[in-house]
């Protein structure tokens, strides 16, 4: 057996078979916590992705002799036992975890759990795409409705995954993947690409600068998932502004973070959500996934009716508009069916009885409808062609000695109270009463 403490066998050689069932197709990535391969399960001919428990500087990699059974066993250095073991359990623990909250969409699925050649390996699906970081550098930055539908199901599933008592600490660009089905999907639980030392212990904090919170800094920091917050808030601030999030402990010197209304189209209620979840203090900052779930999606739907409100505004004020044009046709229509007439061109239509004869027997007949006016109105309004006060349809029935003298069915000439005349059509017996001429 040899080992190569200078990396000589970092990495698994490609065409390796772990378990007898998955071999390694290539490097995906290598980080300071551990490697993730490309690898392809021979019994279910299908591609995975296989974590390796790797801390390079707590151990190093031995290749066996016996080149009919190679195997290359990773070894703690003498000086790192306890560290590695430790990391060890803690790397063991999170791929359980996760295998138990296989449903979540957003995460990735793991599919096996391998204890082998001195390590642990996590098998997972295979997410064909490309990581967000590397989308932002080709196309550009993402505007803040582009983003929101796709990070909103990233929040909702940490939210469950911090139920279960486990914190990511290395969100980044870096680790979500945007698959071929338009969604981002988080890799990498409990790993990351760099380290920082104390320098008084062993202890390491993982962490990547810009999406980091000062706590993470610290050996006794504070961790819970206000931790997850700052990552994915400064995970949101780079794909809206392409820039990407100064350190915190810079933040805490003088560095200031650029304004996210300066160097995006985000809404300003938006940004002030997302400068929230990236406060340097843990009590300025939202506690929860779930806080900051709540506080993004009361912002987006006022931003959406603010978005909308004018276009609702002018589609109301039609409605209205419409509404009373309606209304005025309709009173319109109403007042067609009344004739308003005029002396010197009226021809009446209606059932009321008028006199056919010389001006002096109408006069005397008028004196005999005056009490009756009454009933004269009654049988005008049964046709409805006359208005309400028009002297000039109000005109005397004729007696029945002077019906005798007039020819029936045919209309005759009548003076007007001008002077002209108008016609009057003949009206049939039966349609009129004839009222007697008071003595």
């Amino acid at each position: 057996m040899k080992h190569d403490n200078n990396d000589g066998f970092r990495t698994l050689p490609v065409g390796t078979i772990l378990e007898n069932n998955y071999k390694i197709l290539s490097v995906l990535g290598d980080g300071g916590f551990g490697i993730t391969y490309r690898g392809f399960d021979l019994l279910k001919n299908r591609e995975v992705a296989i974590k390796e428990y790797y801390p390079h500087e707590y151990a190093y990699r031995a290749m066996s002799s016996d080149e009919n059974n190679r195997c290359y066993t990773i070894y703690p250095l003498q000086s790192a036992q306890k560290p590695f073991e430790k990391g060890k359990a803690h790397f063991l623990r999170e791929a359980t975890v996760l295998k138990n909250l296989e449903q979540l969409p957003s995460i990735v699925t793991v599919l096996d759990i391998l204890k082998t050649n001195g390590t642990i390996y996590i098998v997972m699906e295979y997410i064909e795409g490309i990581t967000l970081q590397k989308y932002i550098q080709d196309n550009g930055a993402l505007s803040y409705e582009e983003l929101l539908p796709m990070i909103l199901p990233i929040i909702k599933d940490l939210q469950q995954i911090h139920e279960s008592g486990l914190i990511h600490r290395d969100i980044s660009p870096d680790n979500l993947i945007l698959g071929m089905d338009n969604r981002l999907h988080l890799i990498d639980f409990g790993s990351s690409t760099h380290f920082y030392h104390t320098g008084k212990t062993s202890t390491t904090v993982f962490l990547k600068s810009g999406y980091a919170p000062p706590e993470q800094y610290l050996e006794n920091g504070k961790q819970g998932p206000w931790i997850d917050v700052y990552g994915l808030c400064a995970t949101m601030y780079m794909a809206l502004t392409r820039i990407q999030p100064p350190d915190s402990l810079n933040r805490l010197q003088t560095e200031k973070l650029p304004s996210l209304t300066s160097n995006s189209d985000i809404p300003k209620n938006a940004a002030m959500v997302i400068e929230k979840g990236m406060a340097l203090k843990i009590a300025d900052r939202y506690p929860s996934m779930a806080a900051l779930y709540q506080a993004l999606t009361r912002h987006t739907s006022g931003h959406g009716f603010r978005k909308w409100h004018s276009l609702i505004a002018v589609c109301v004020i039609g409605i209205l508009l419409f509404a009373a044009y309606l209304i005025l046709q309709l009173r319109q229509t109403d007042g067609a069916g009344i004739v308003h007439t005029t002396p010197s061109t009226m021809t009446t239509e209606t059932s009321q009885s008028v006199s056919t004869e010389a001006p002096s027997t109408a006069k005397a007949s008028t004196a005999g409808t005056s009490s009756e006016s009454g009933k004269t109105t009654e049988a005008s309004d049964s046709k409805g062609s006359t208005p309400e006060g028009s002297t000039e349809n109000k005109l005397p029935h004729k007696d029945s000695s002077e019906k005798d003298s007039a020819k029936p069915n045919q209309a005759t000439e009548t003076p007007s109270t001008t002077g002209e005349t108008y016609k009057v059509e003949p009206i049939e017996e039966d349609d009129y009463q004839v009222l007697p001429l008071e003595e």
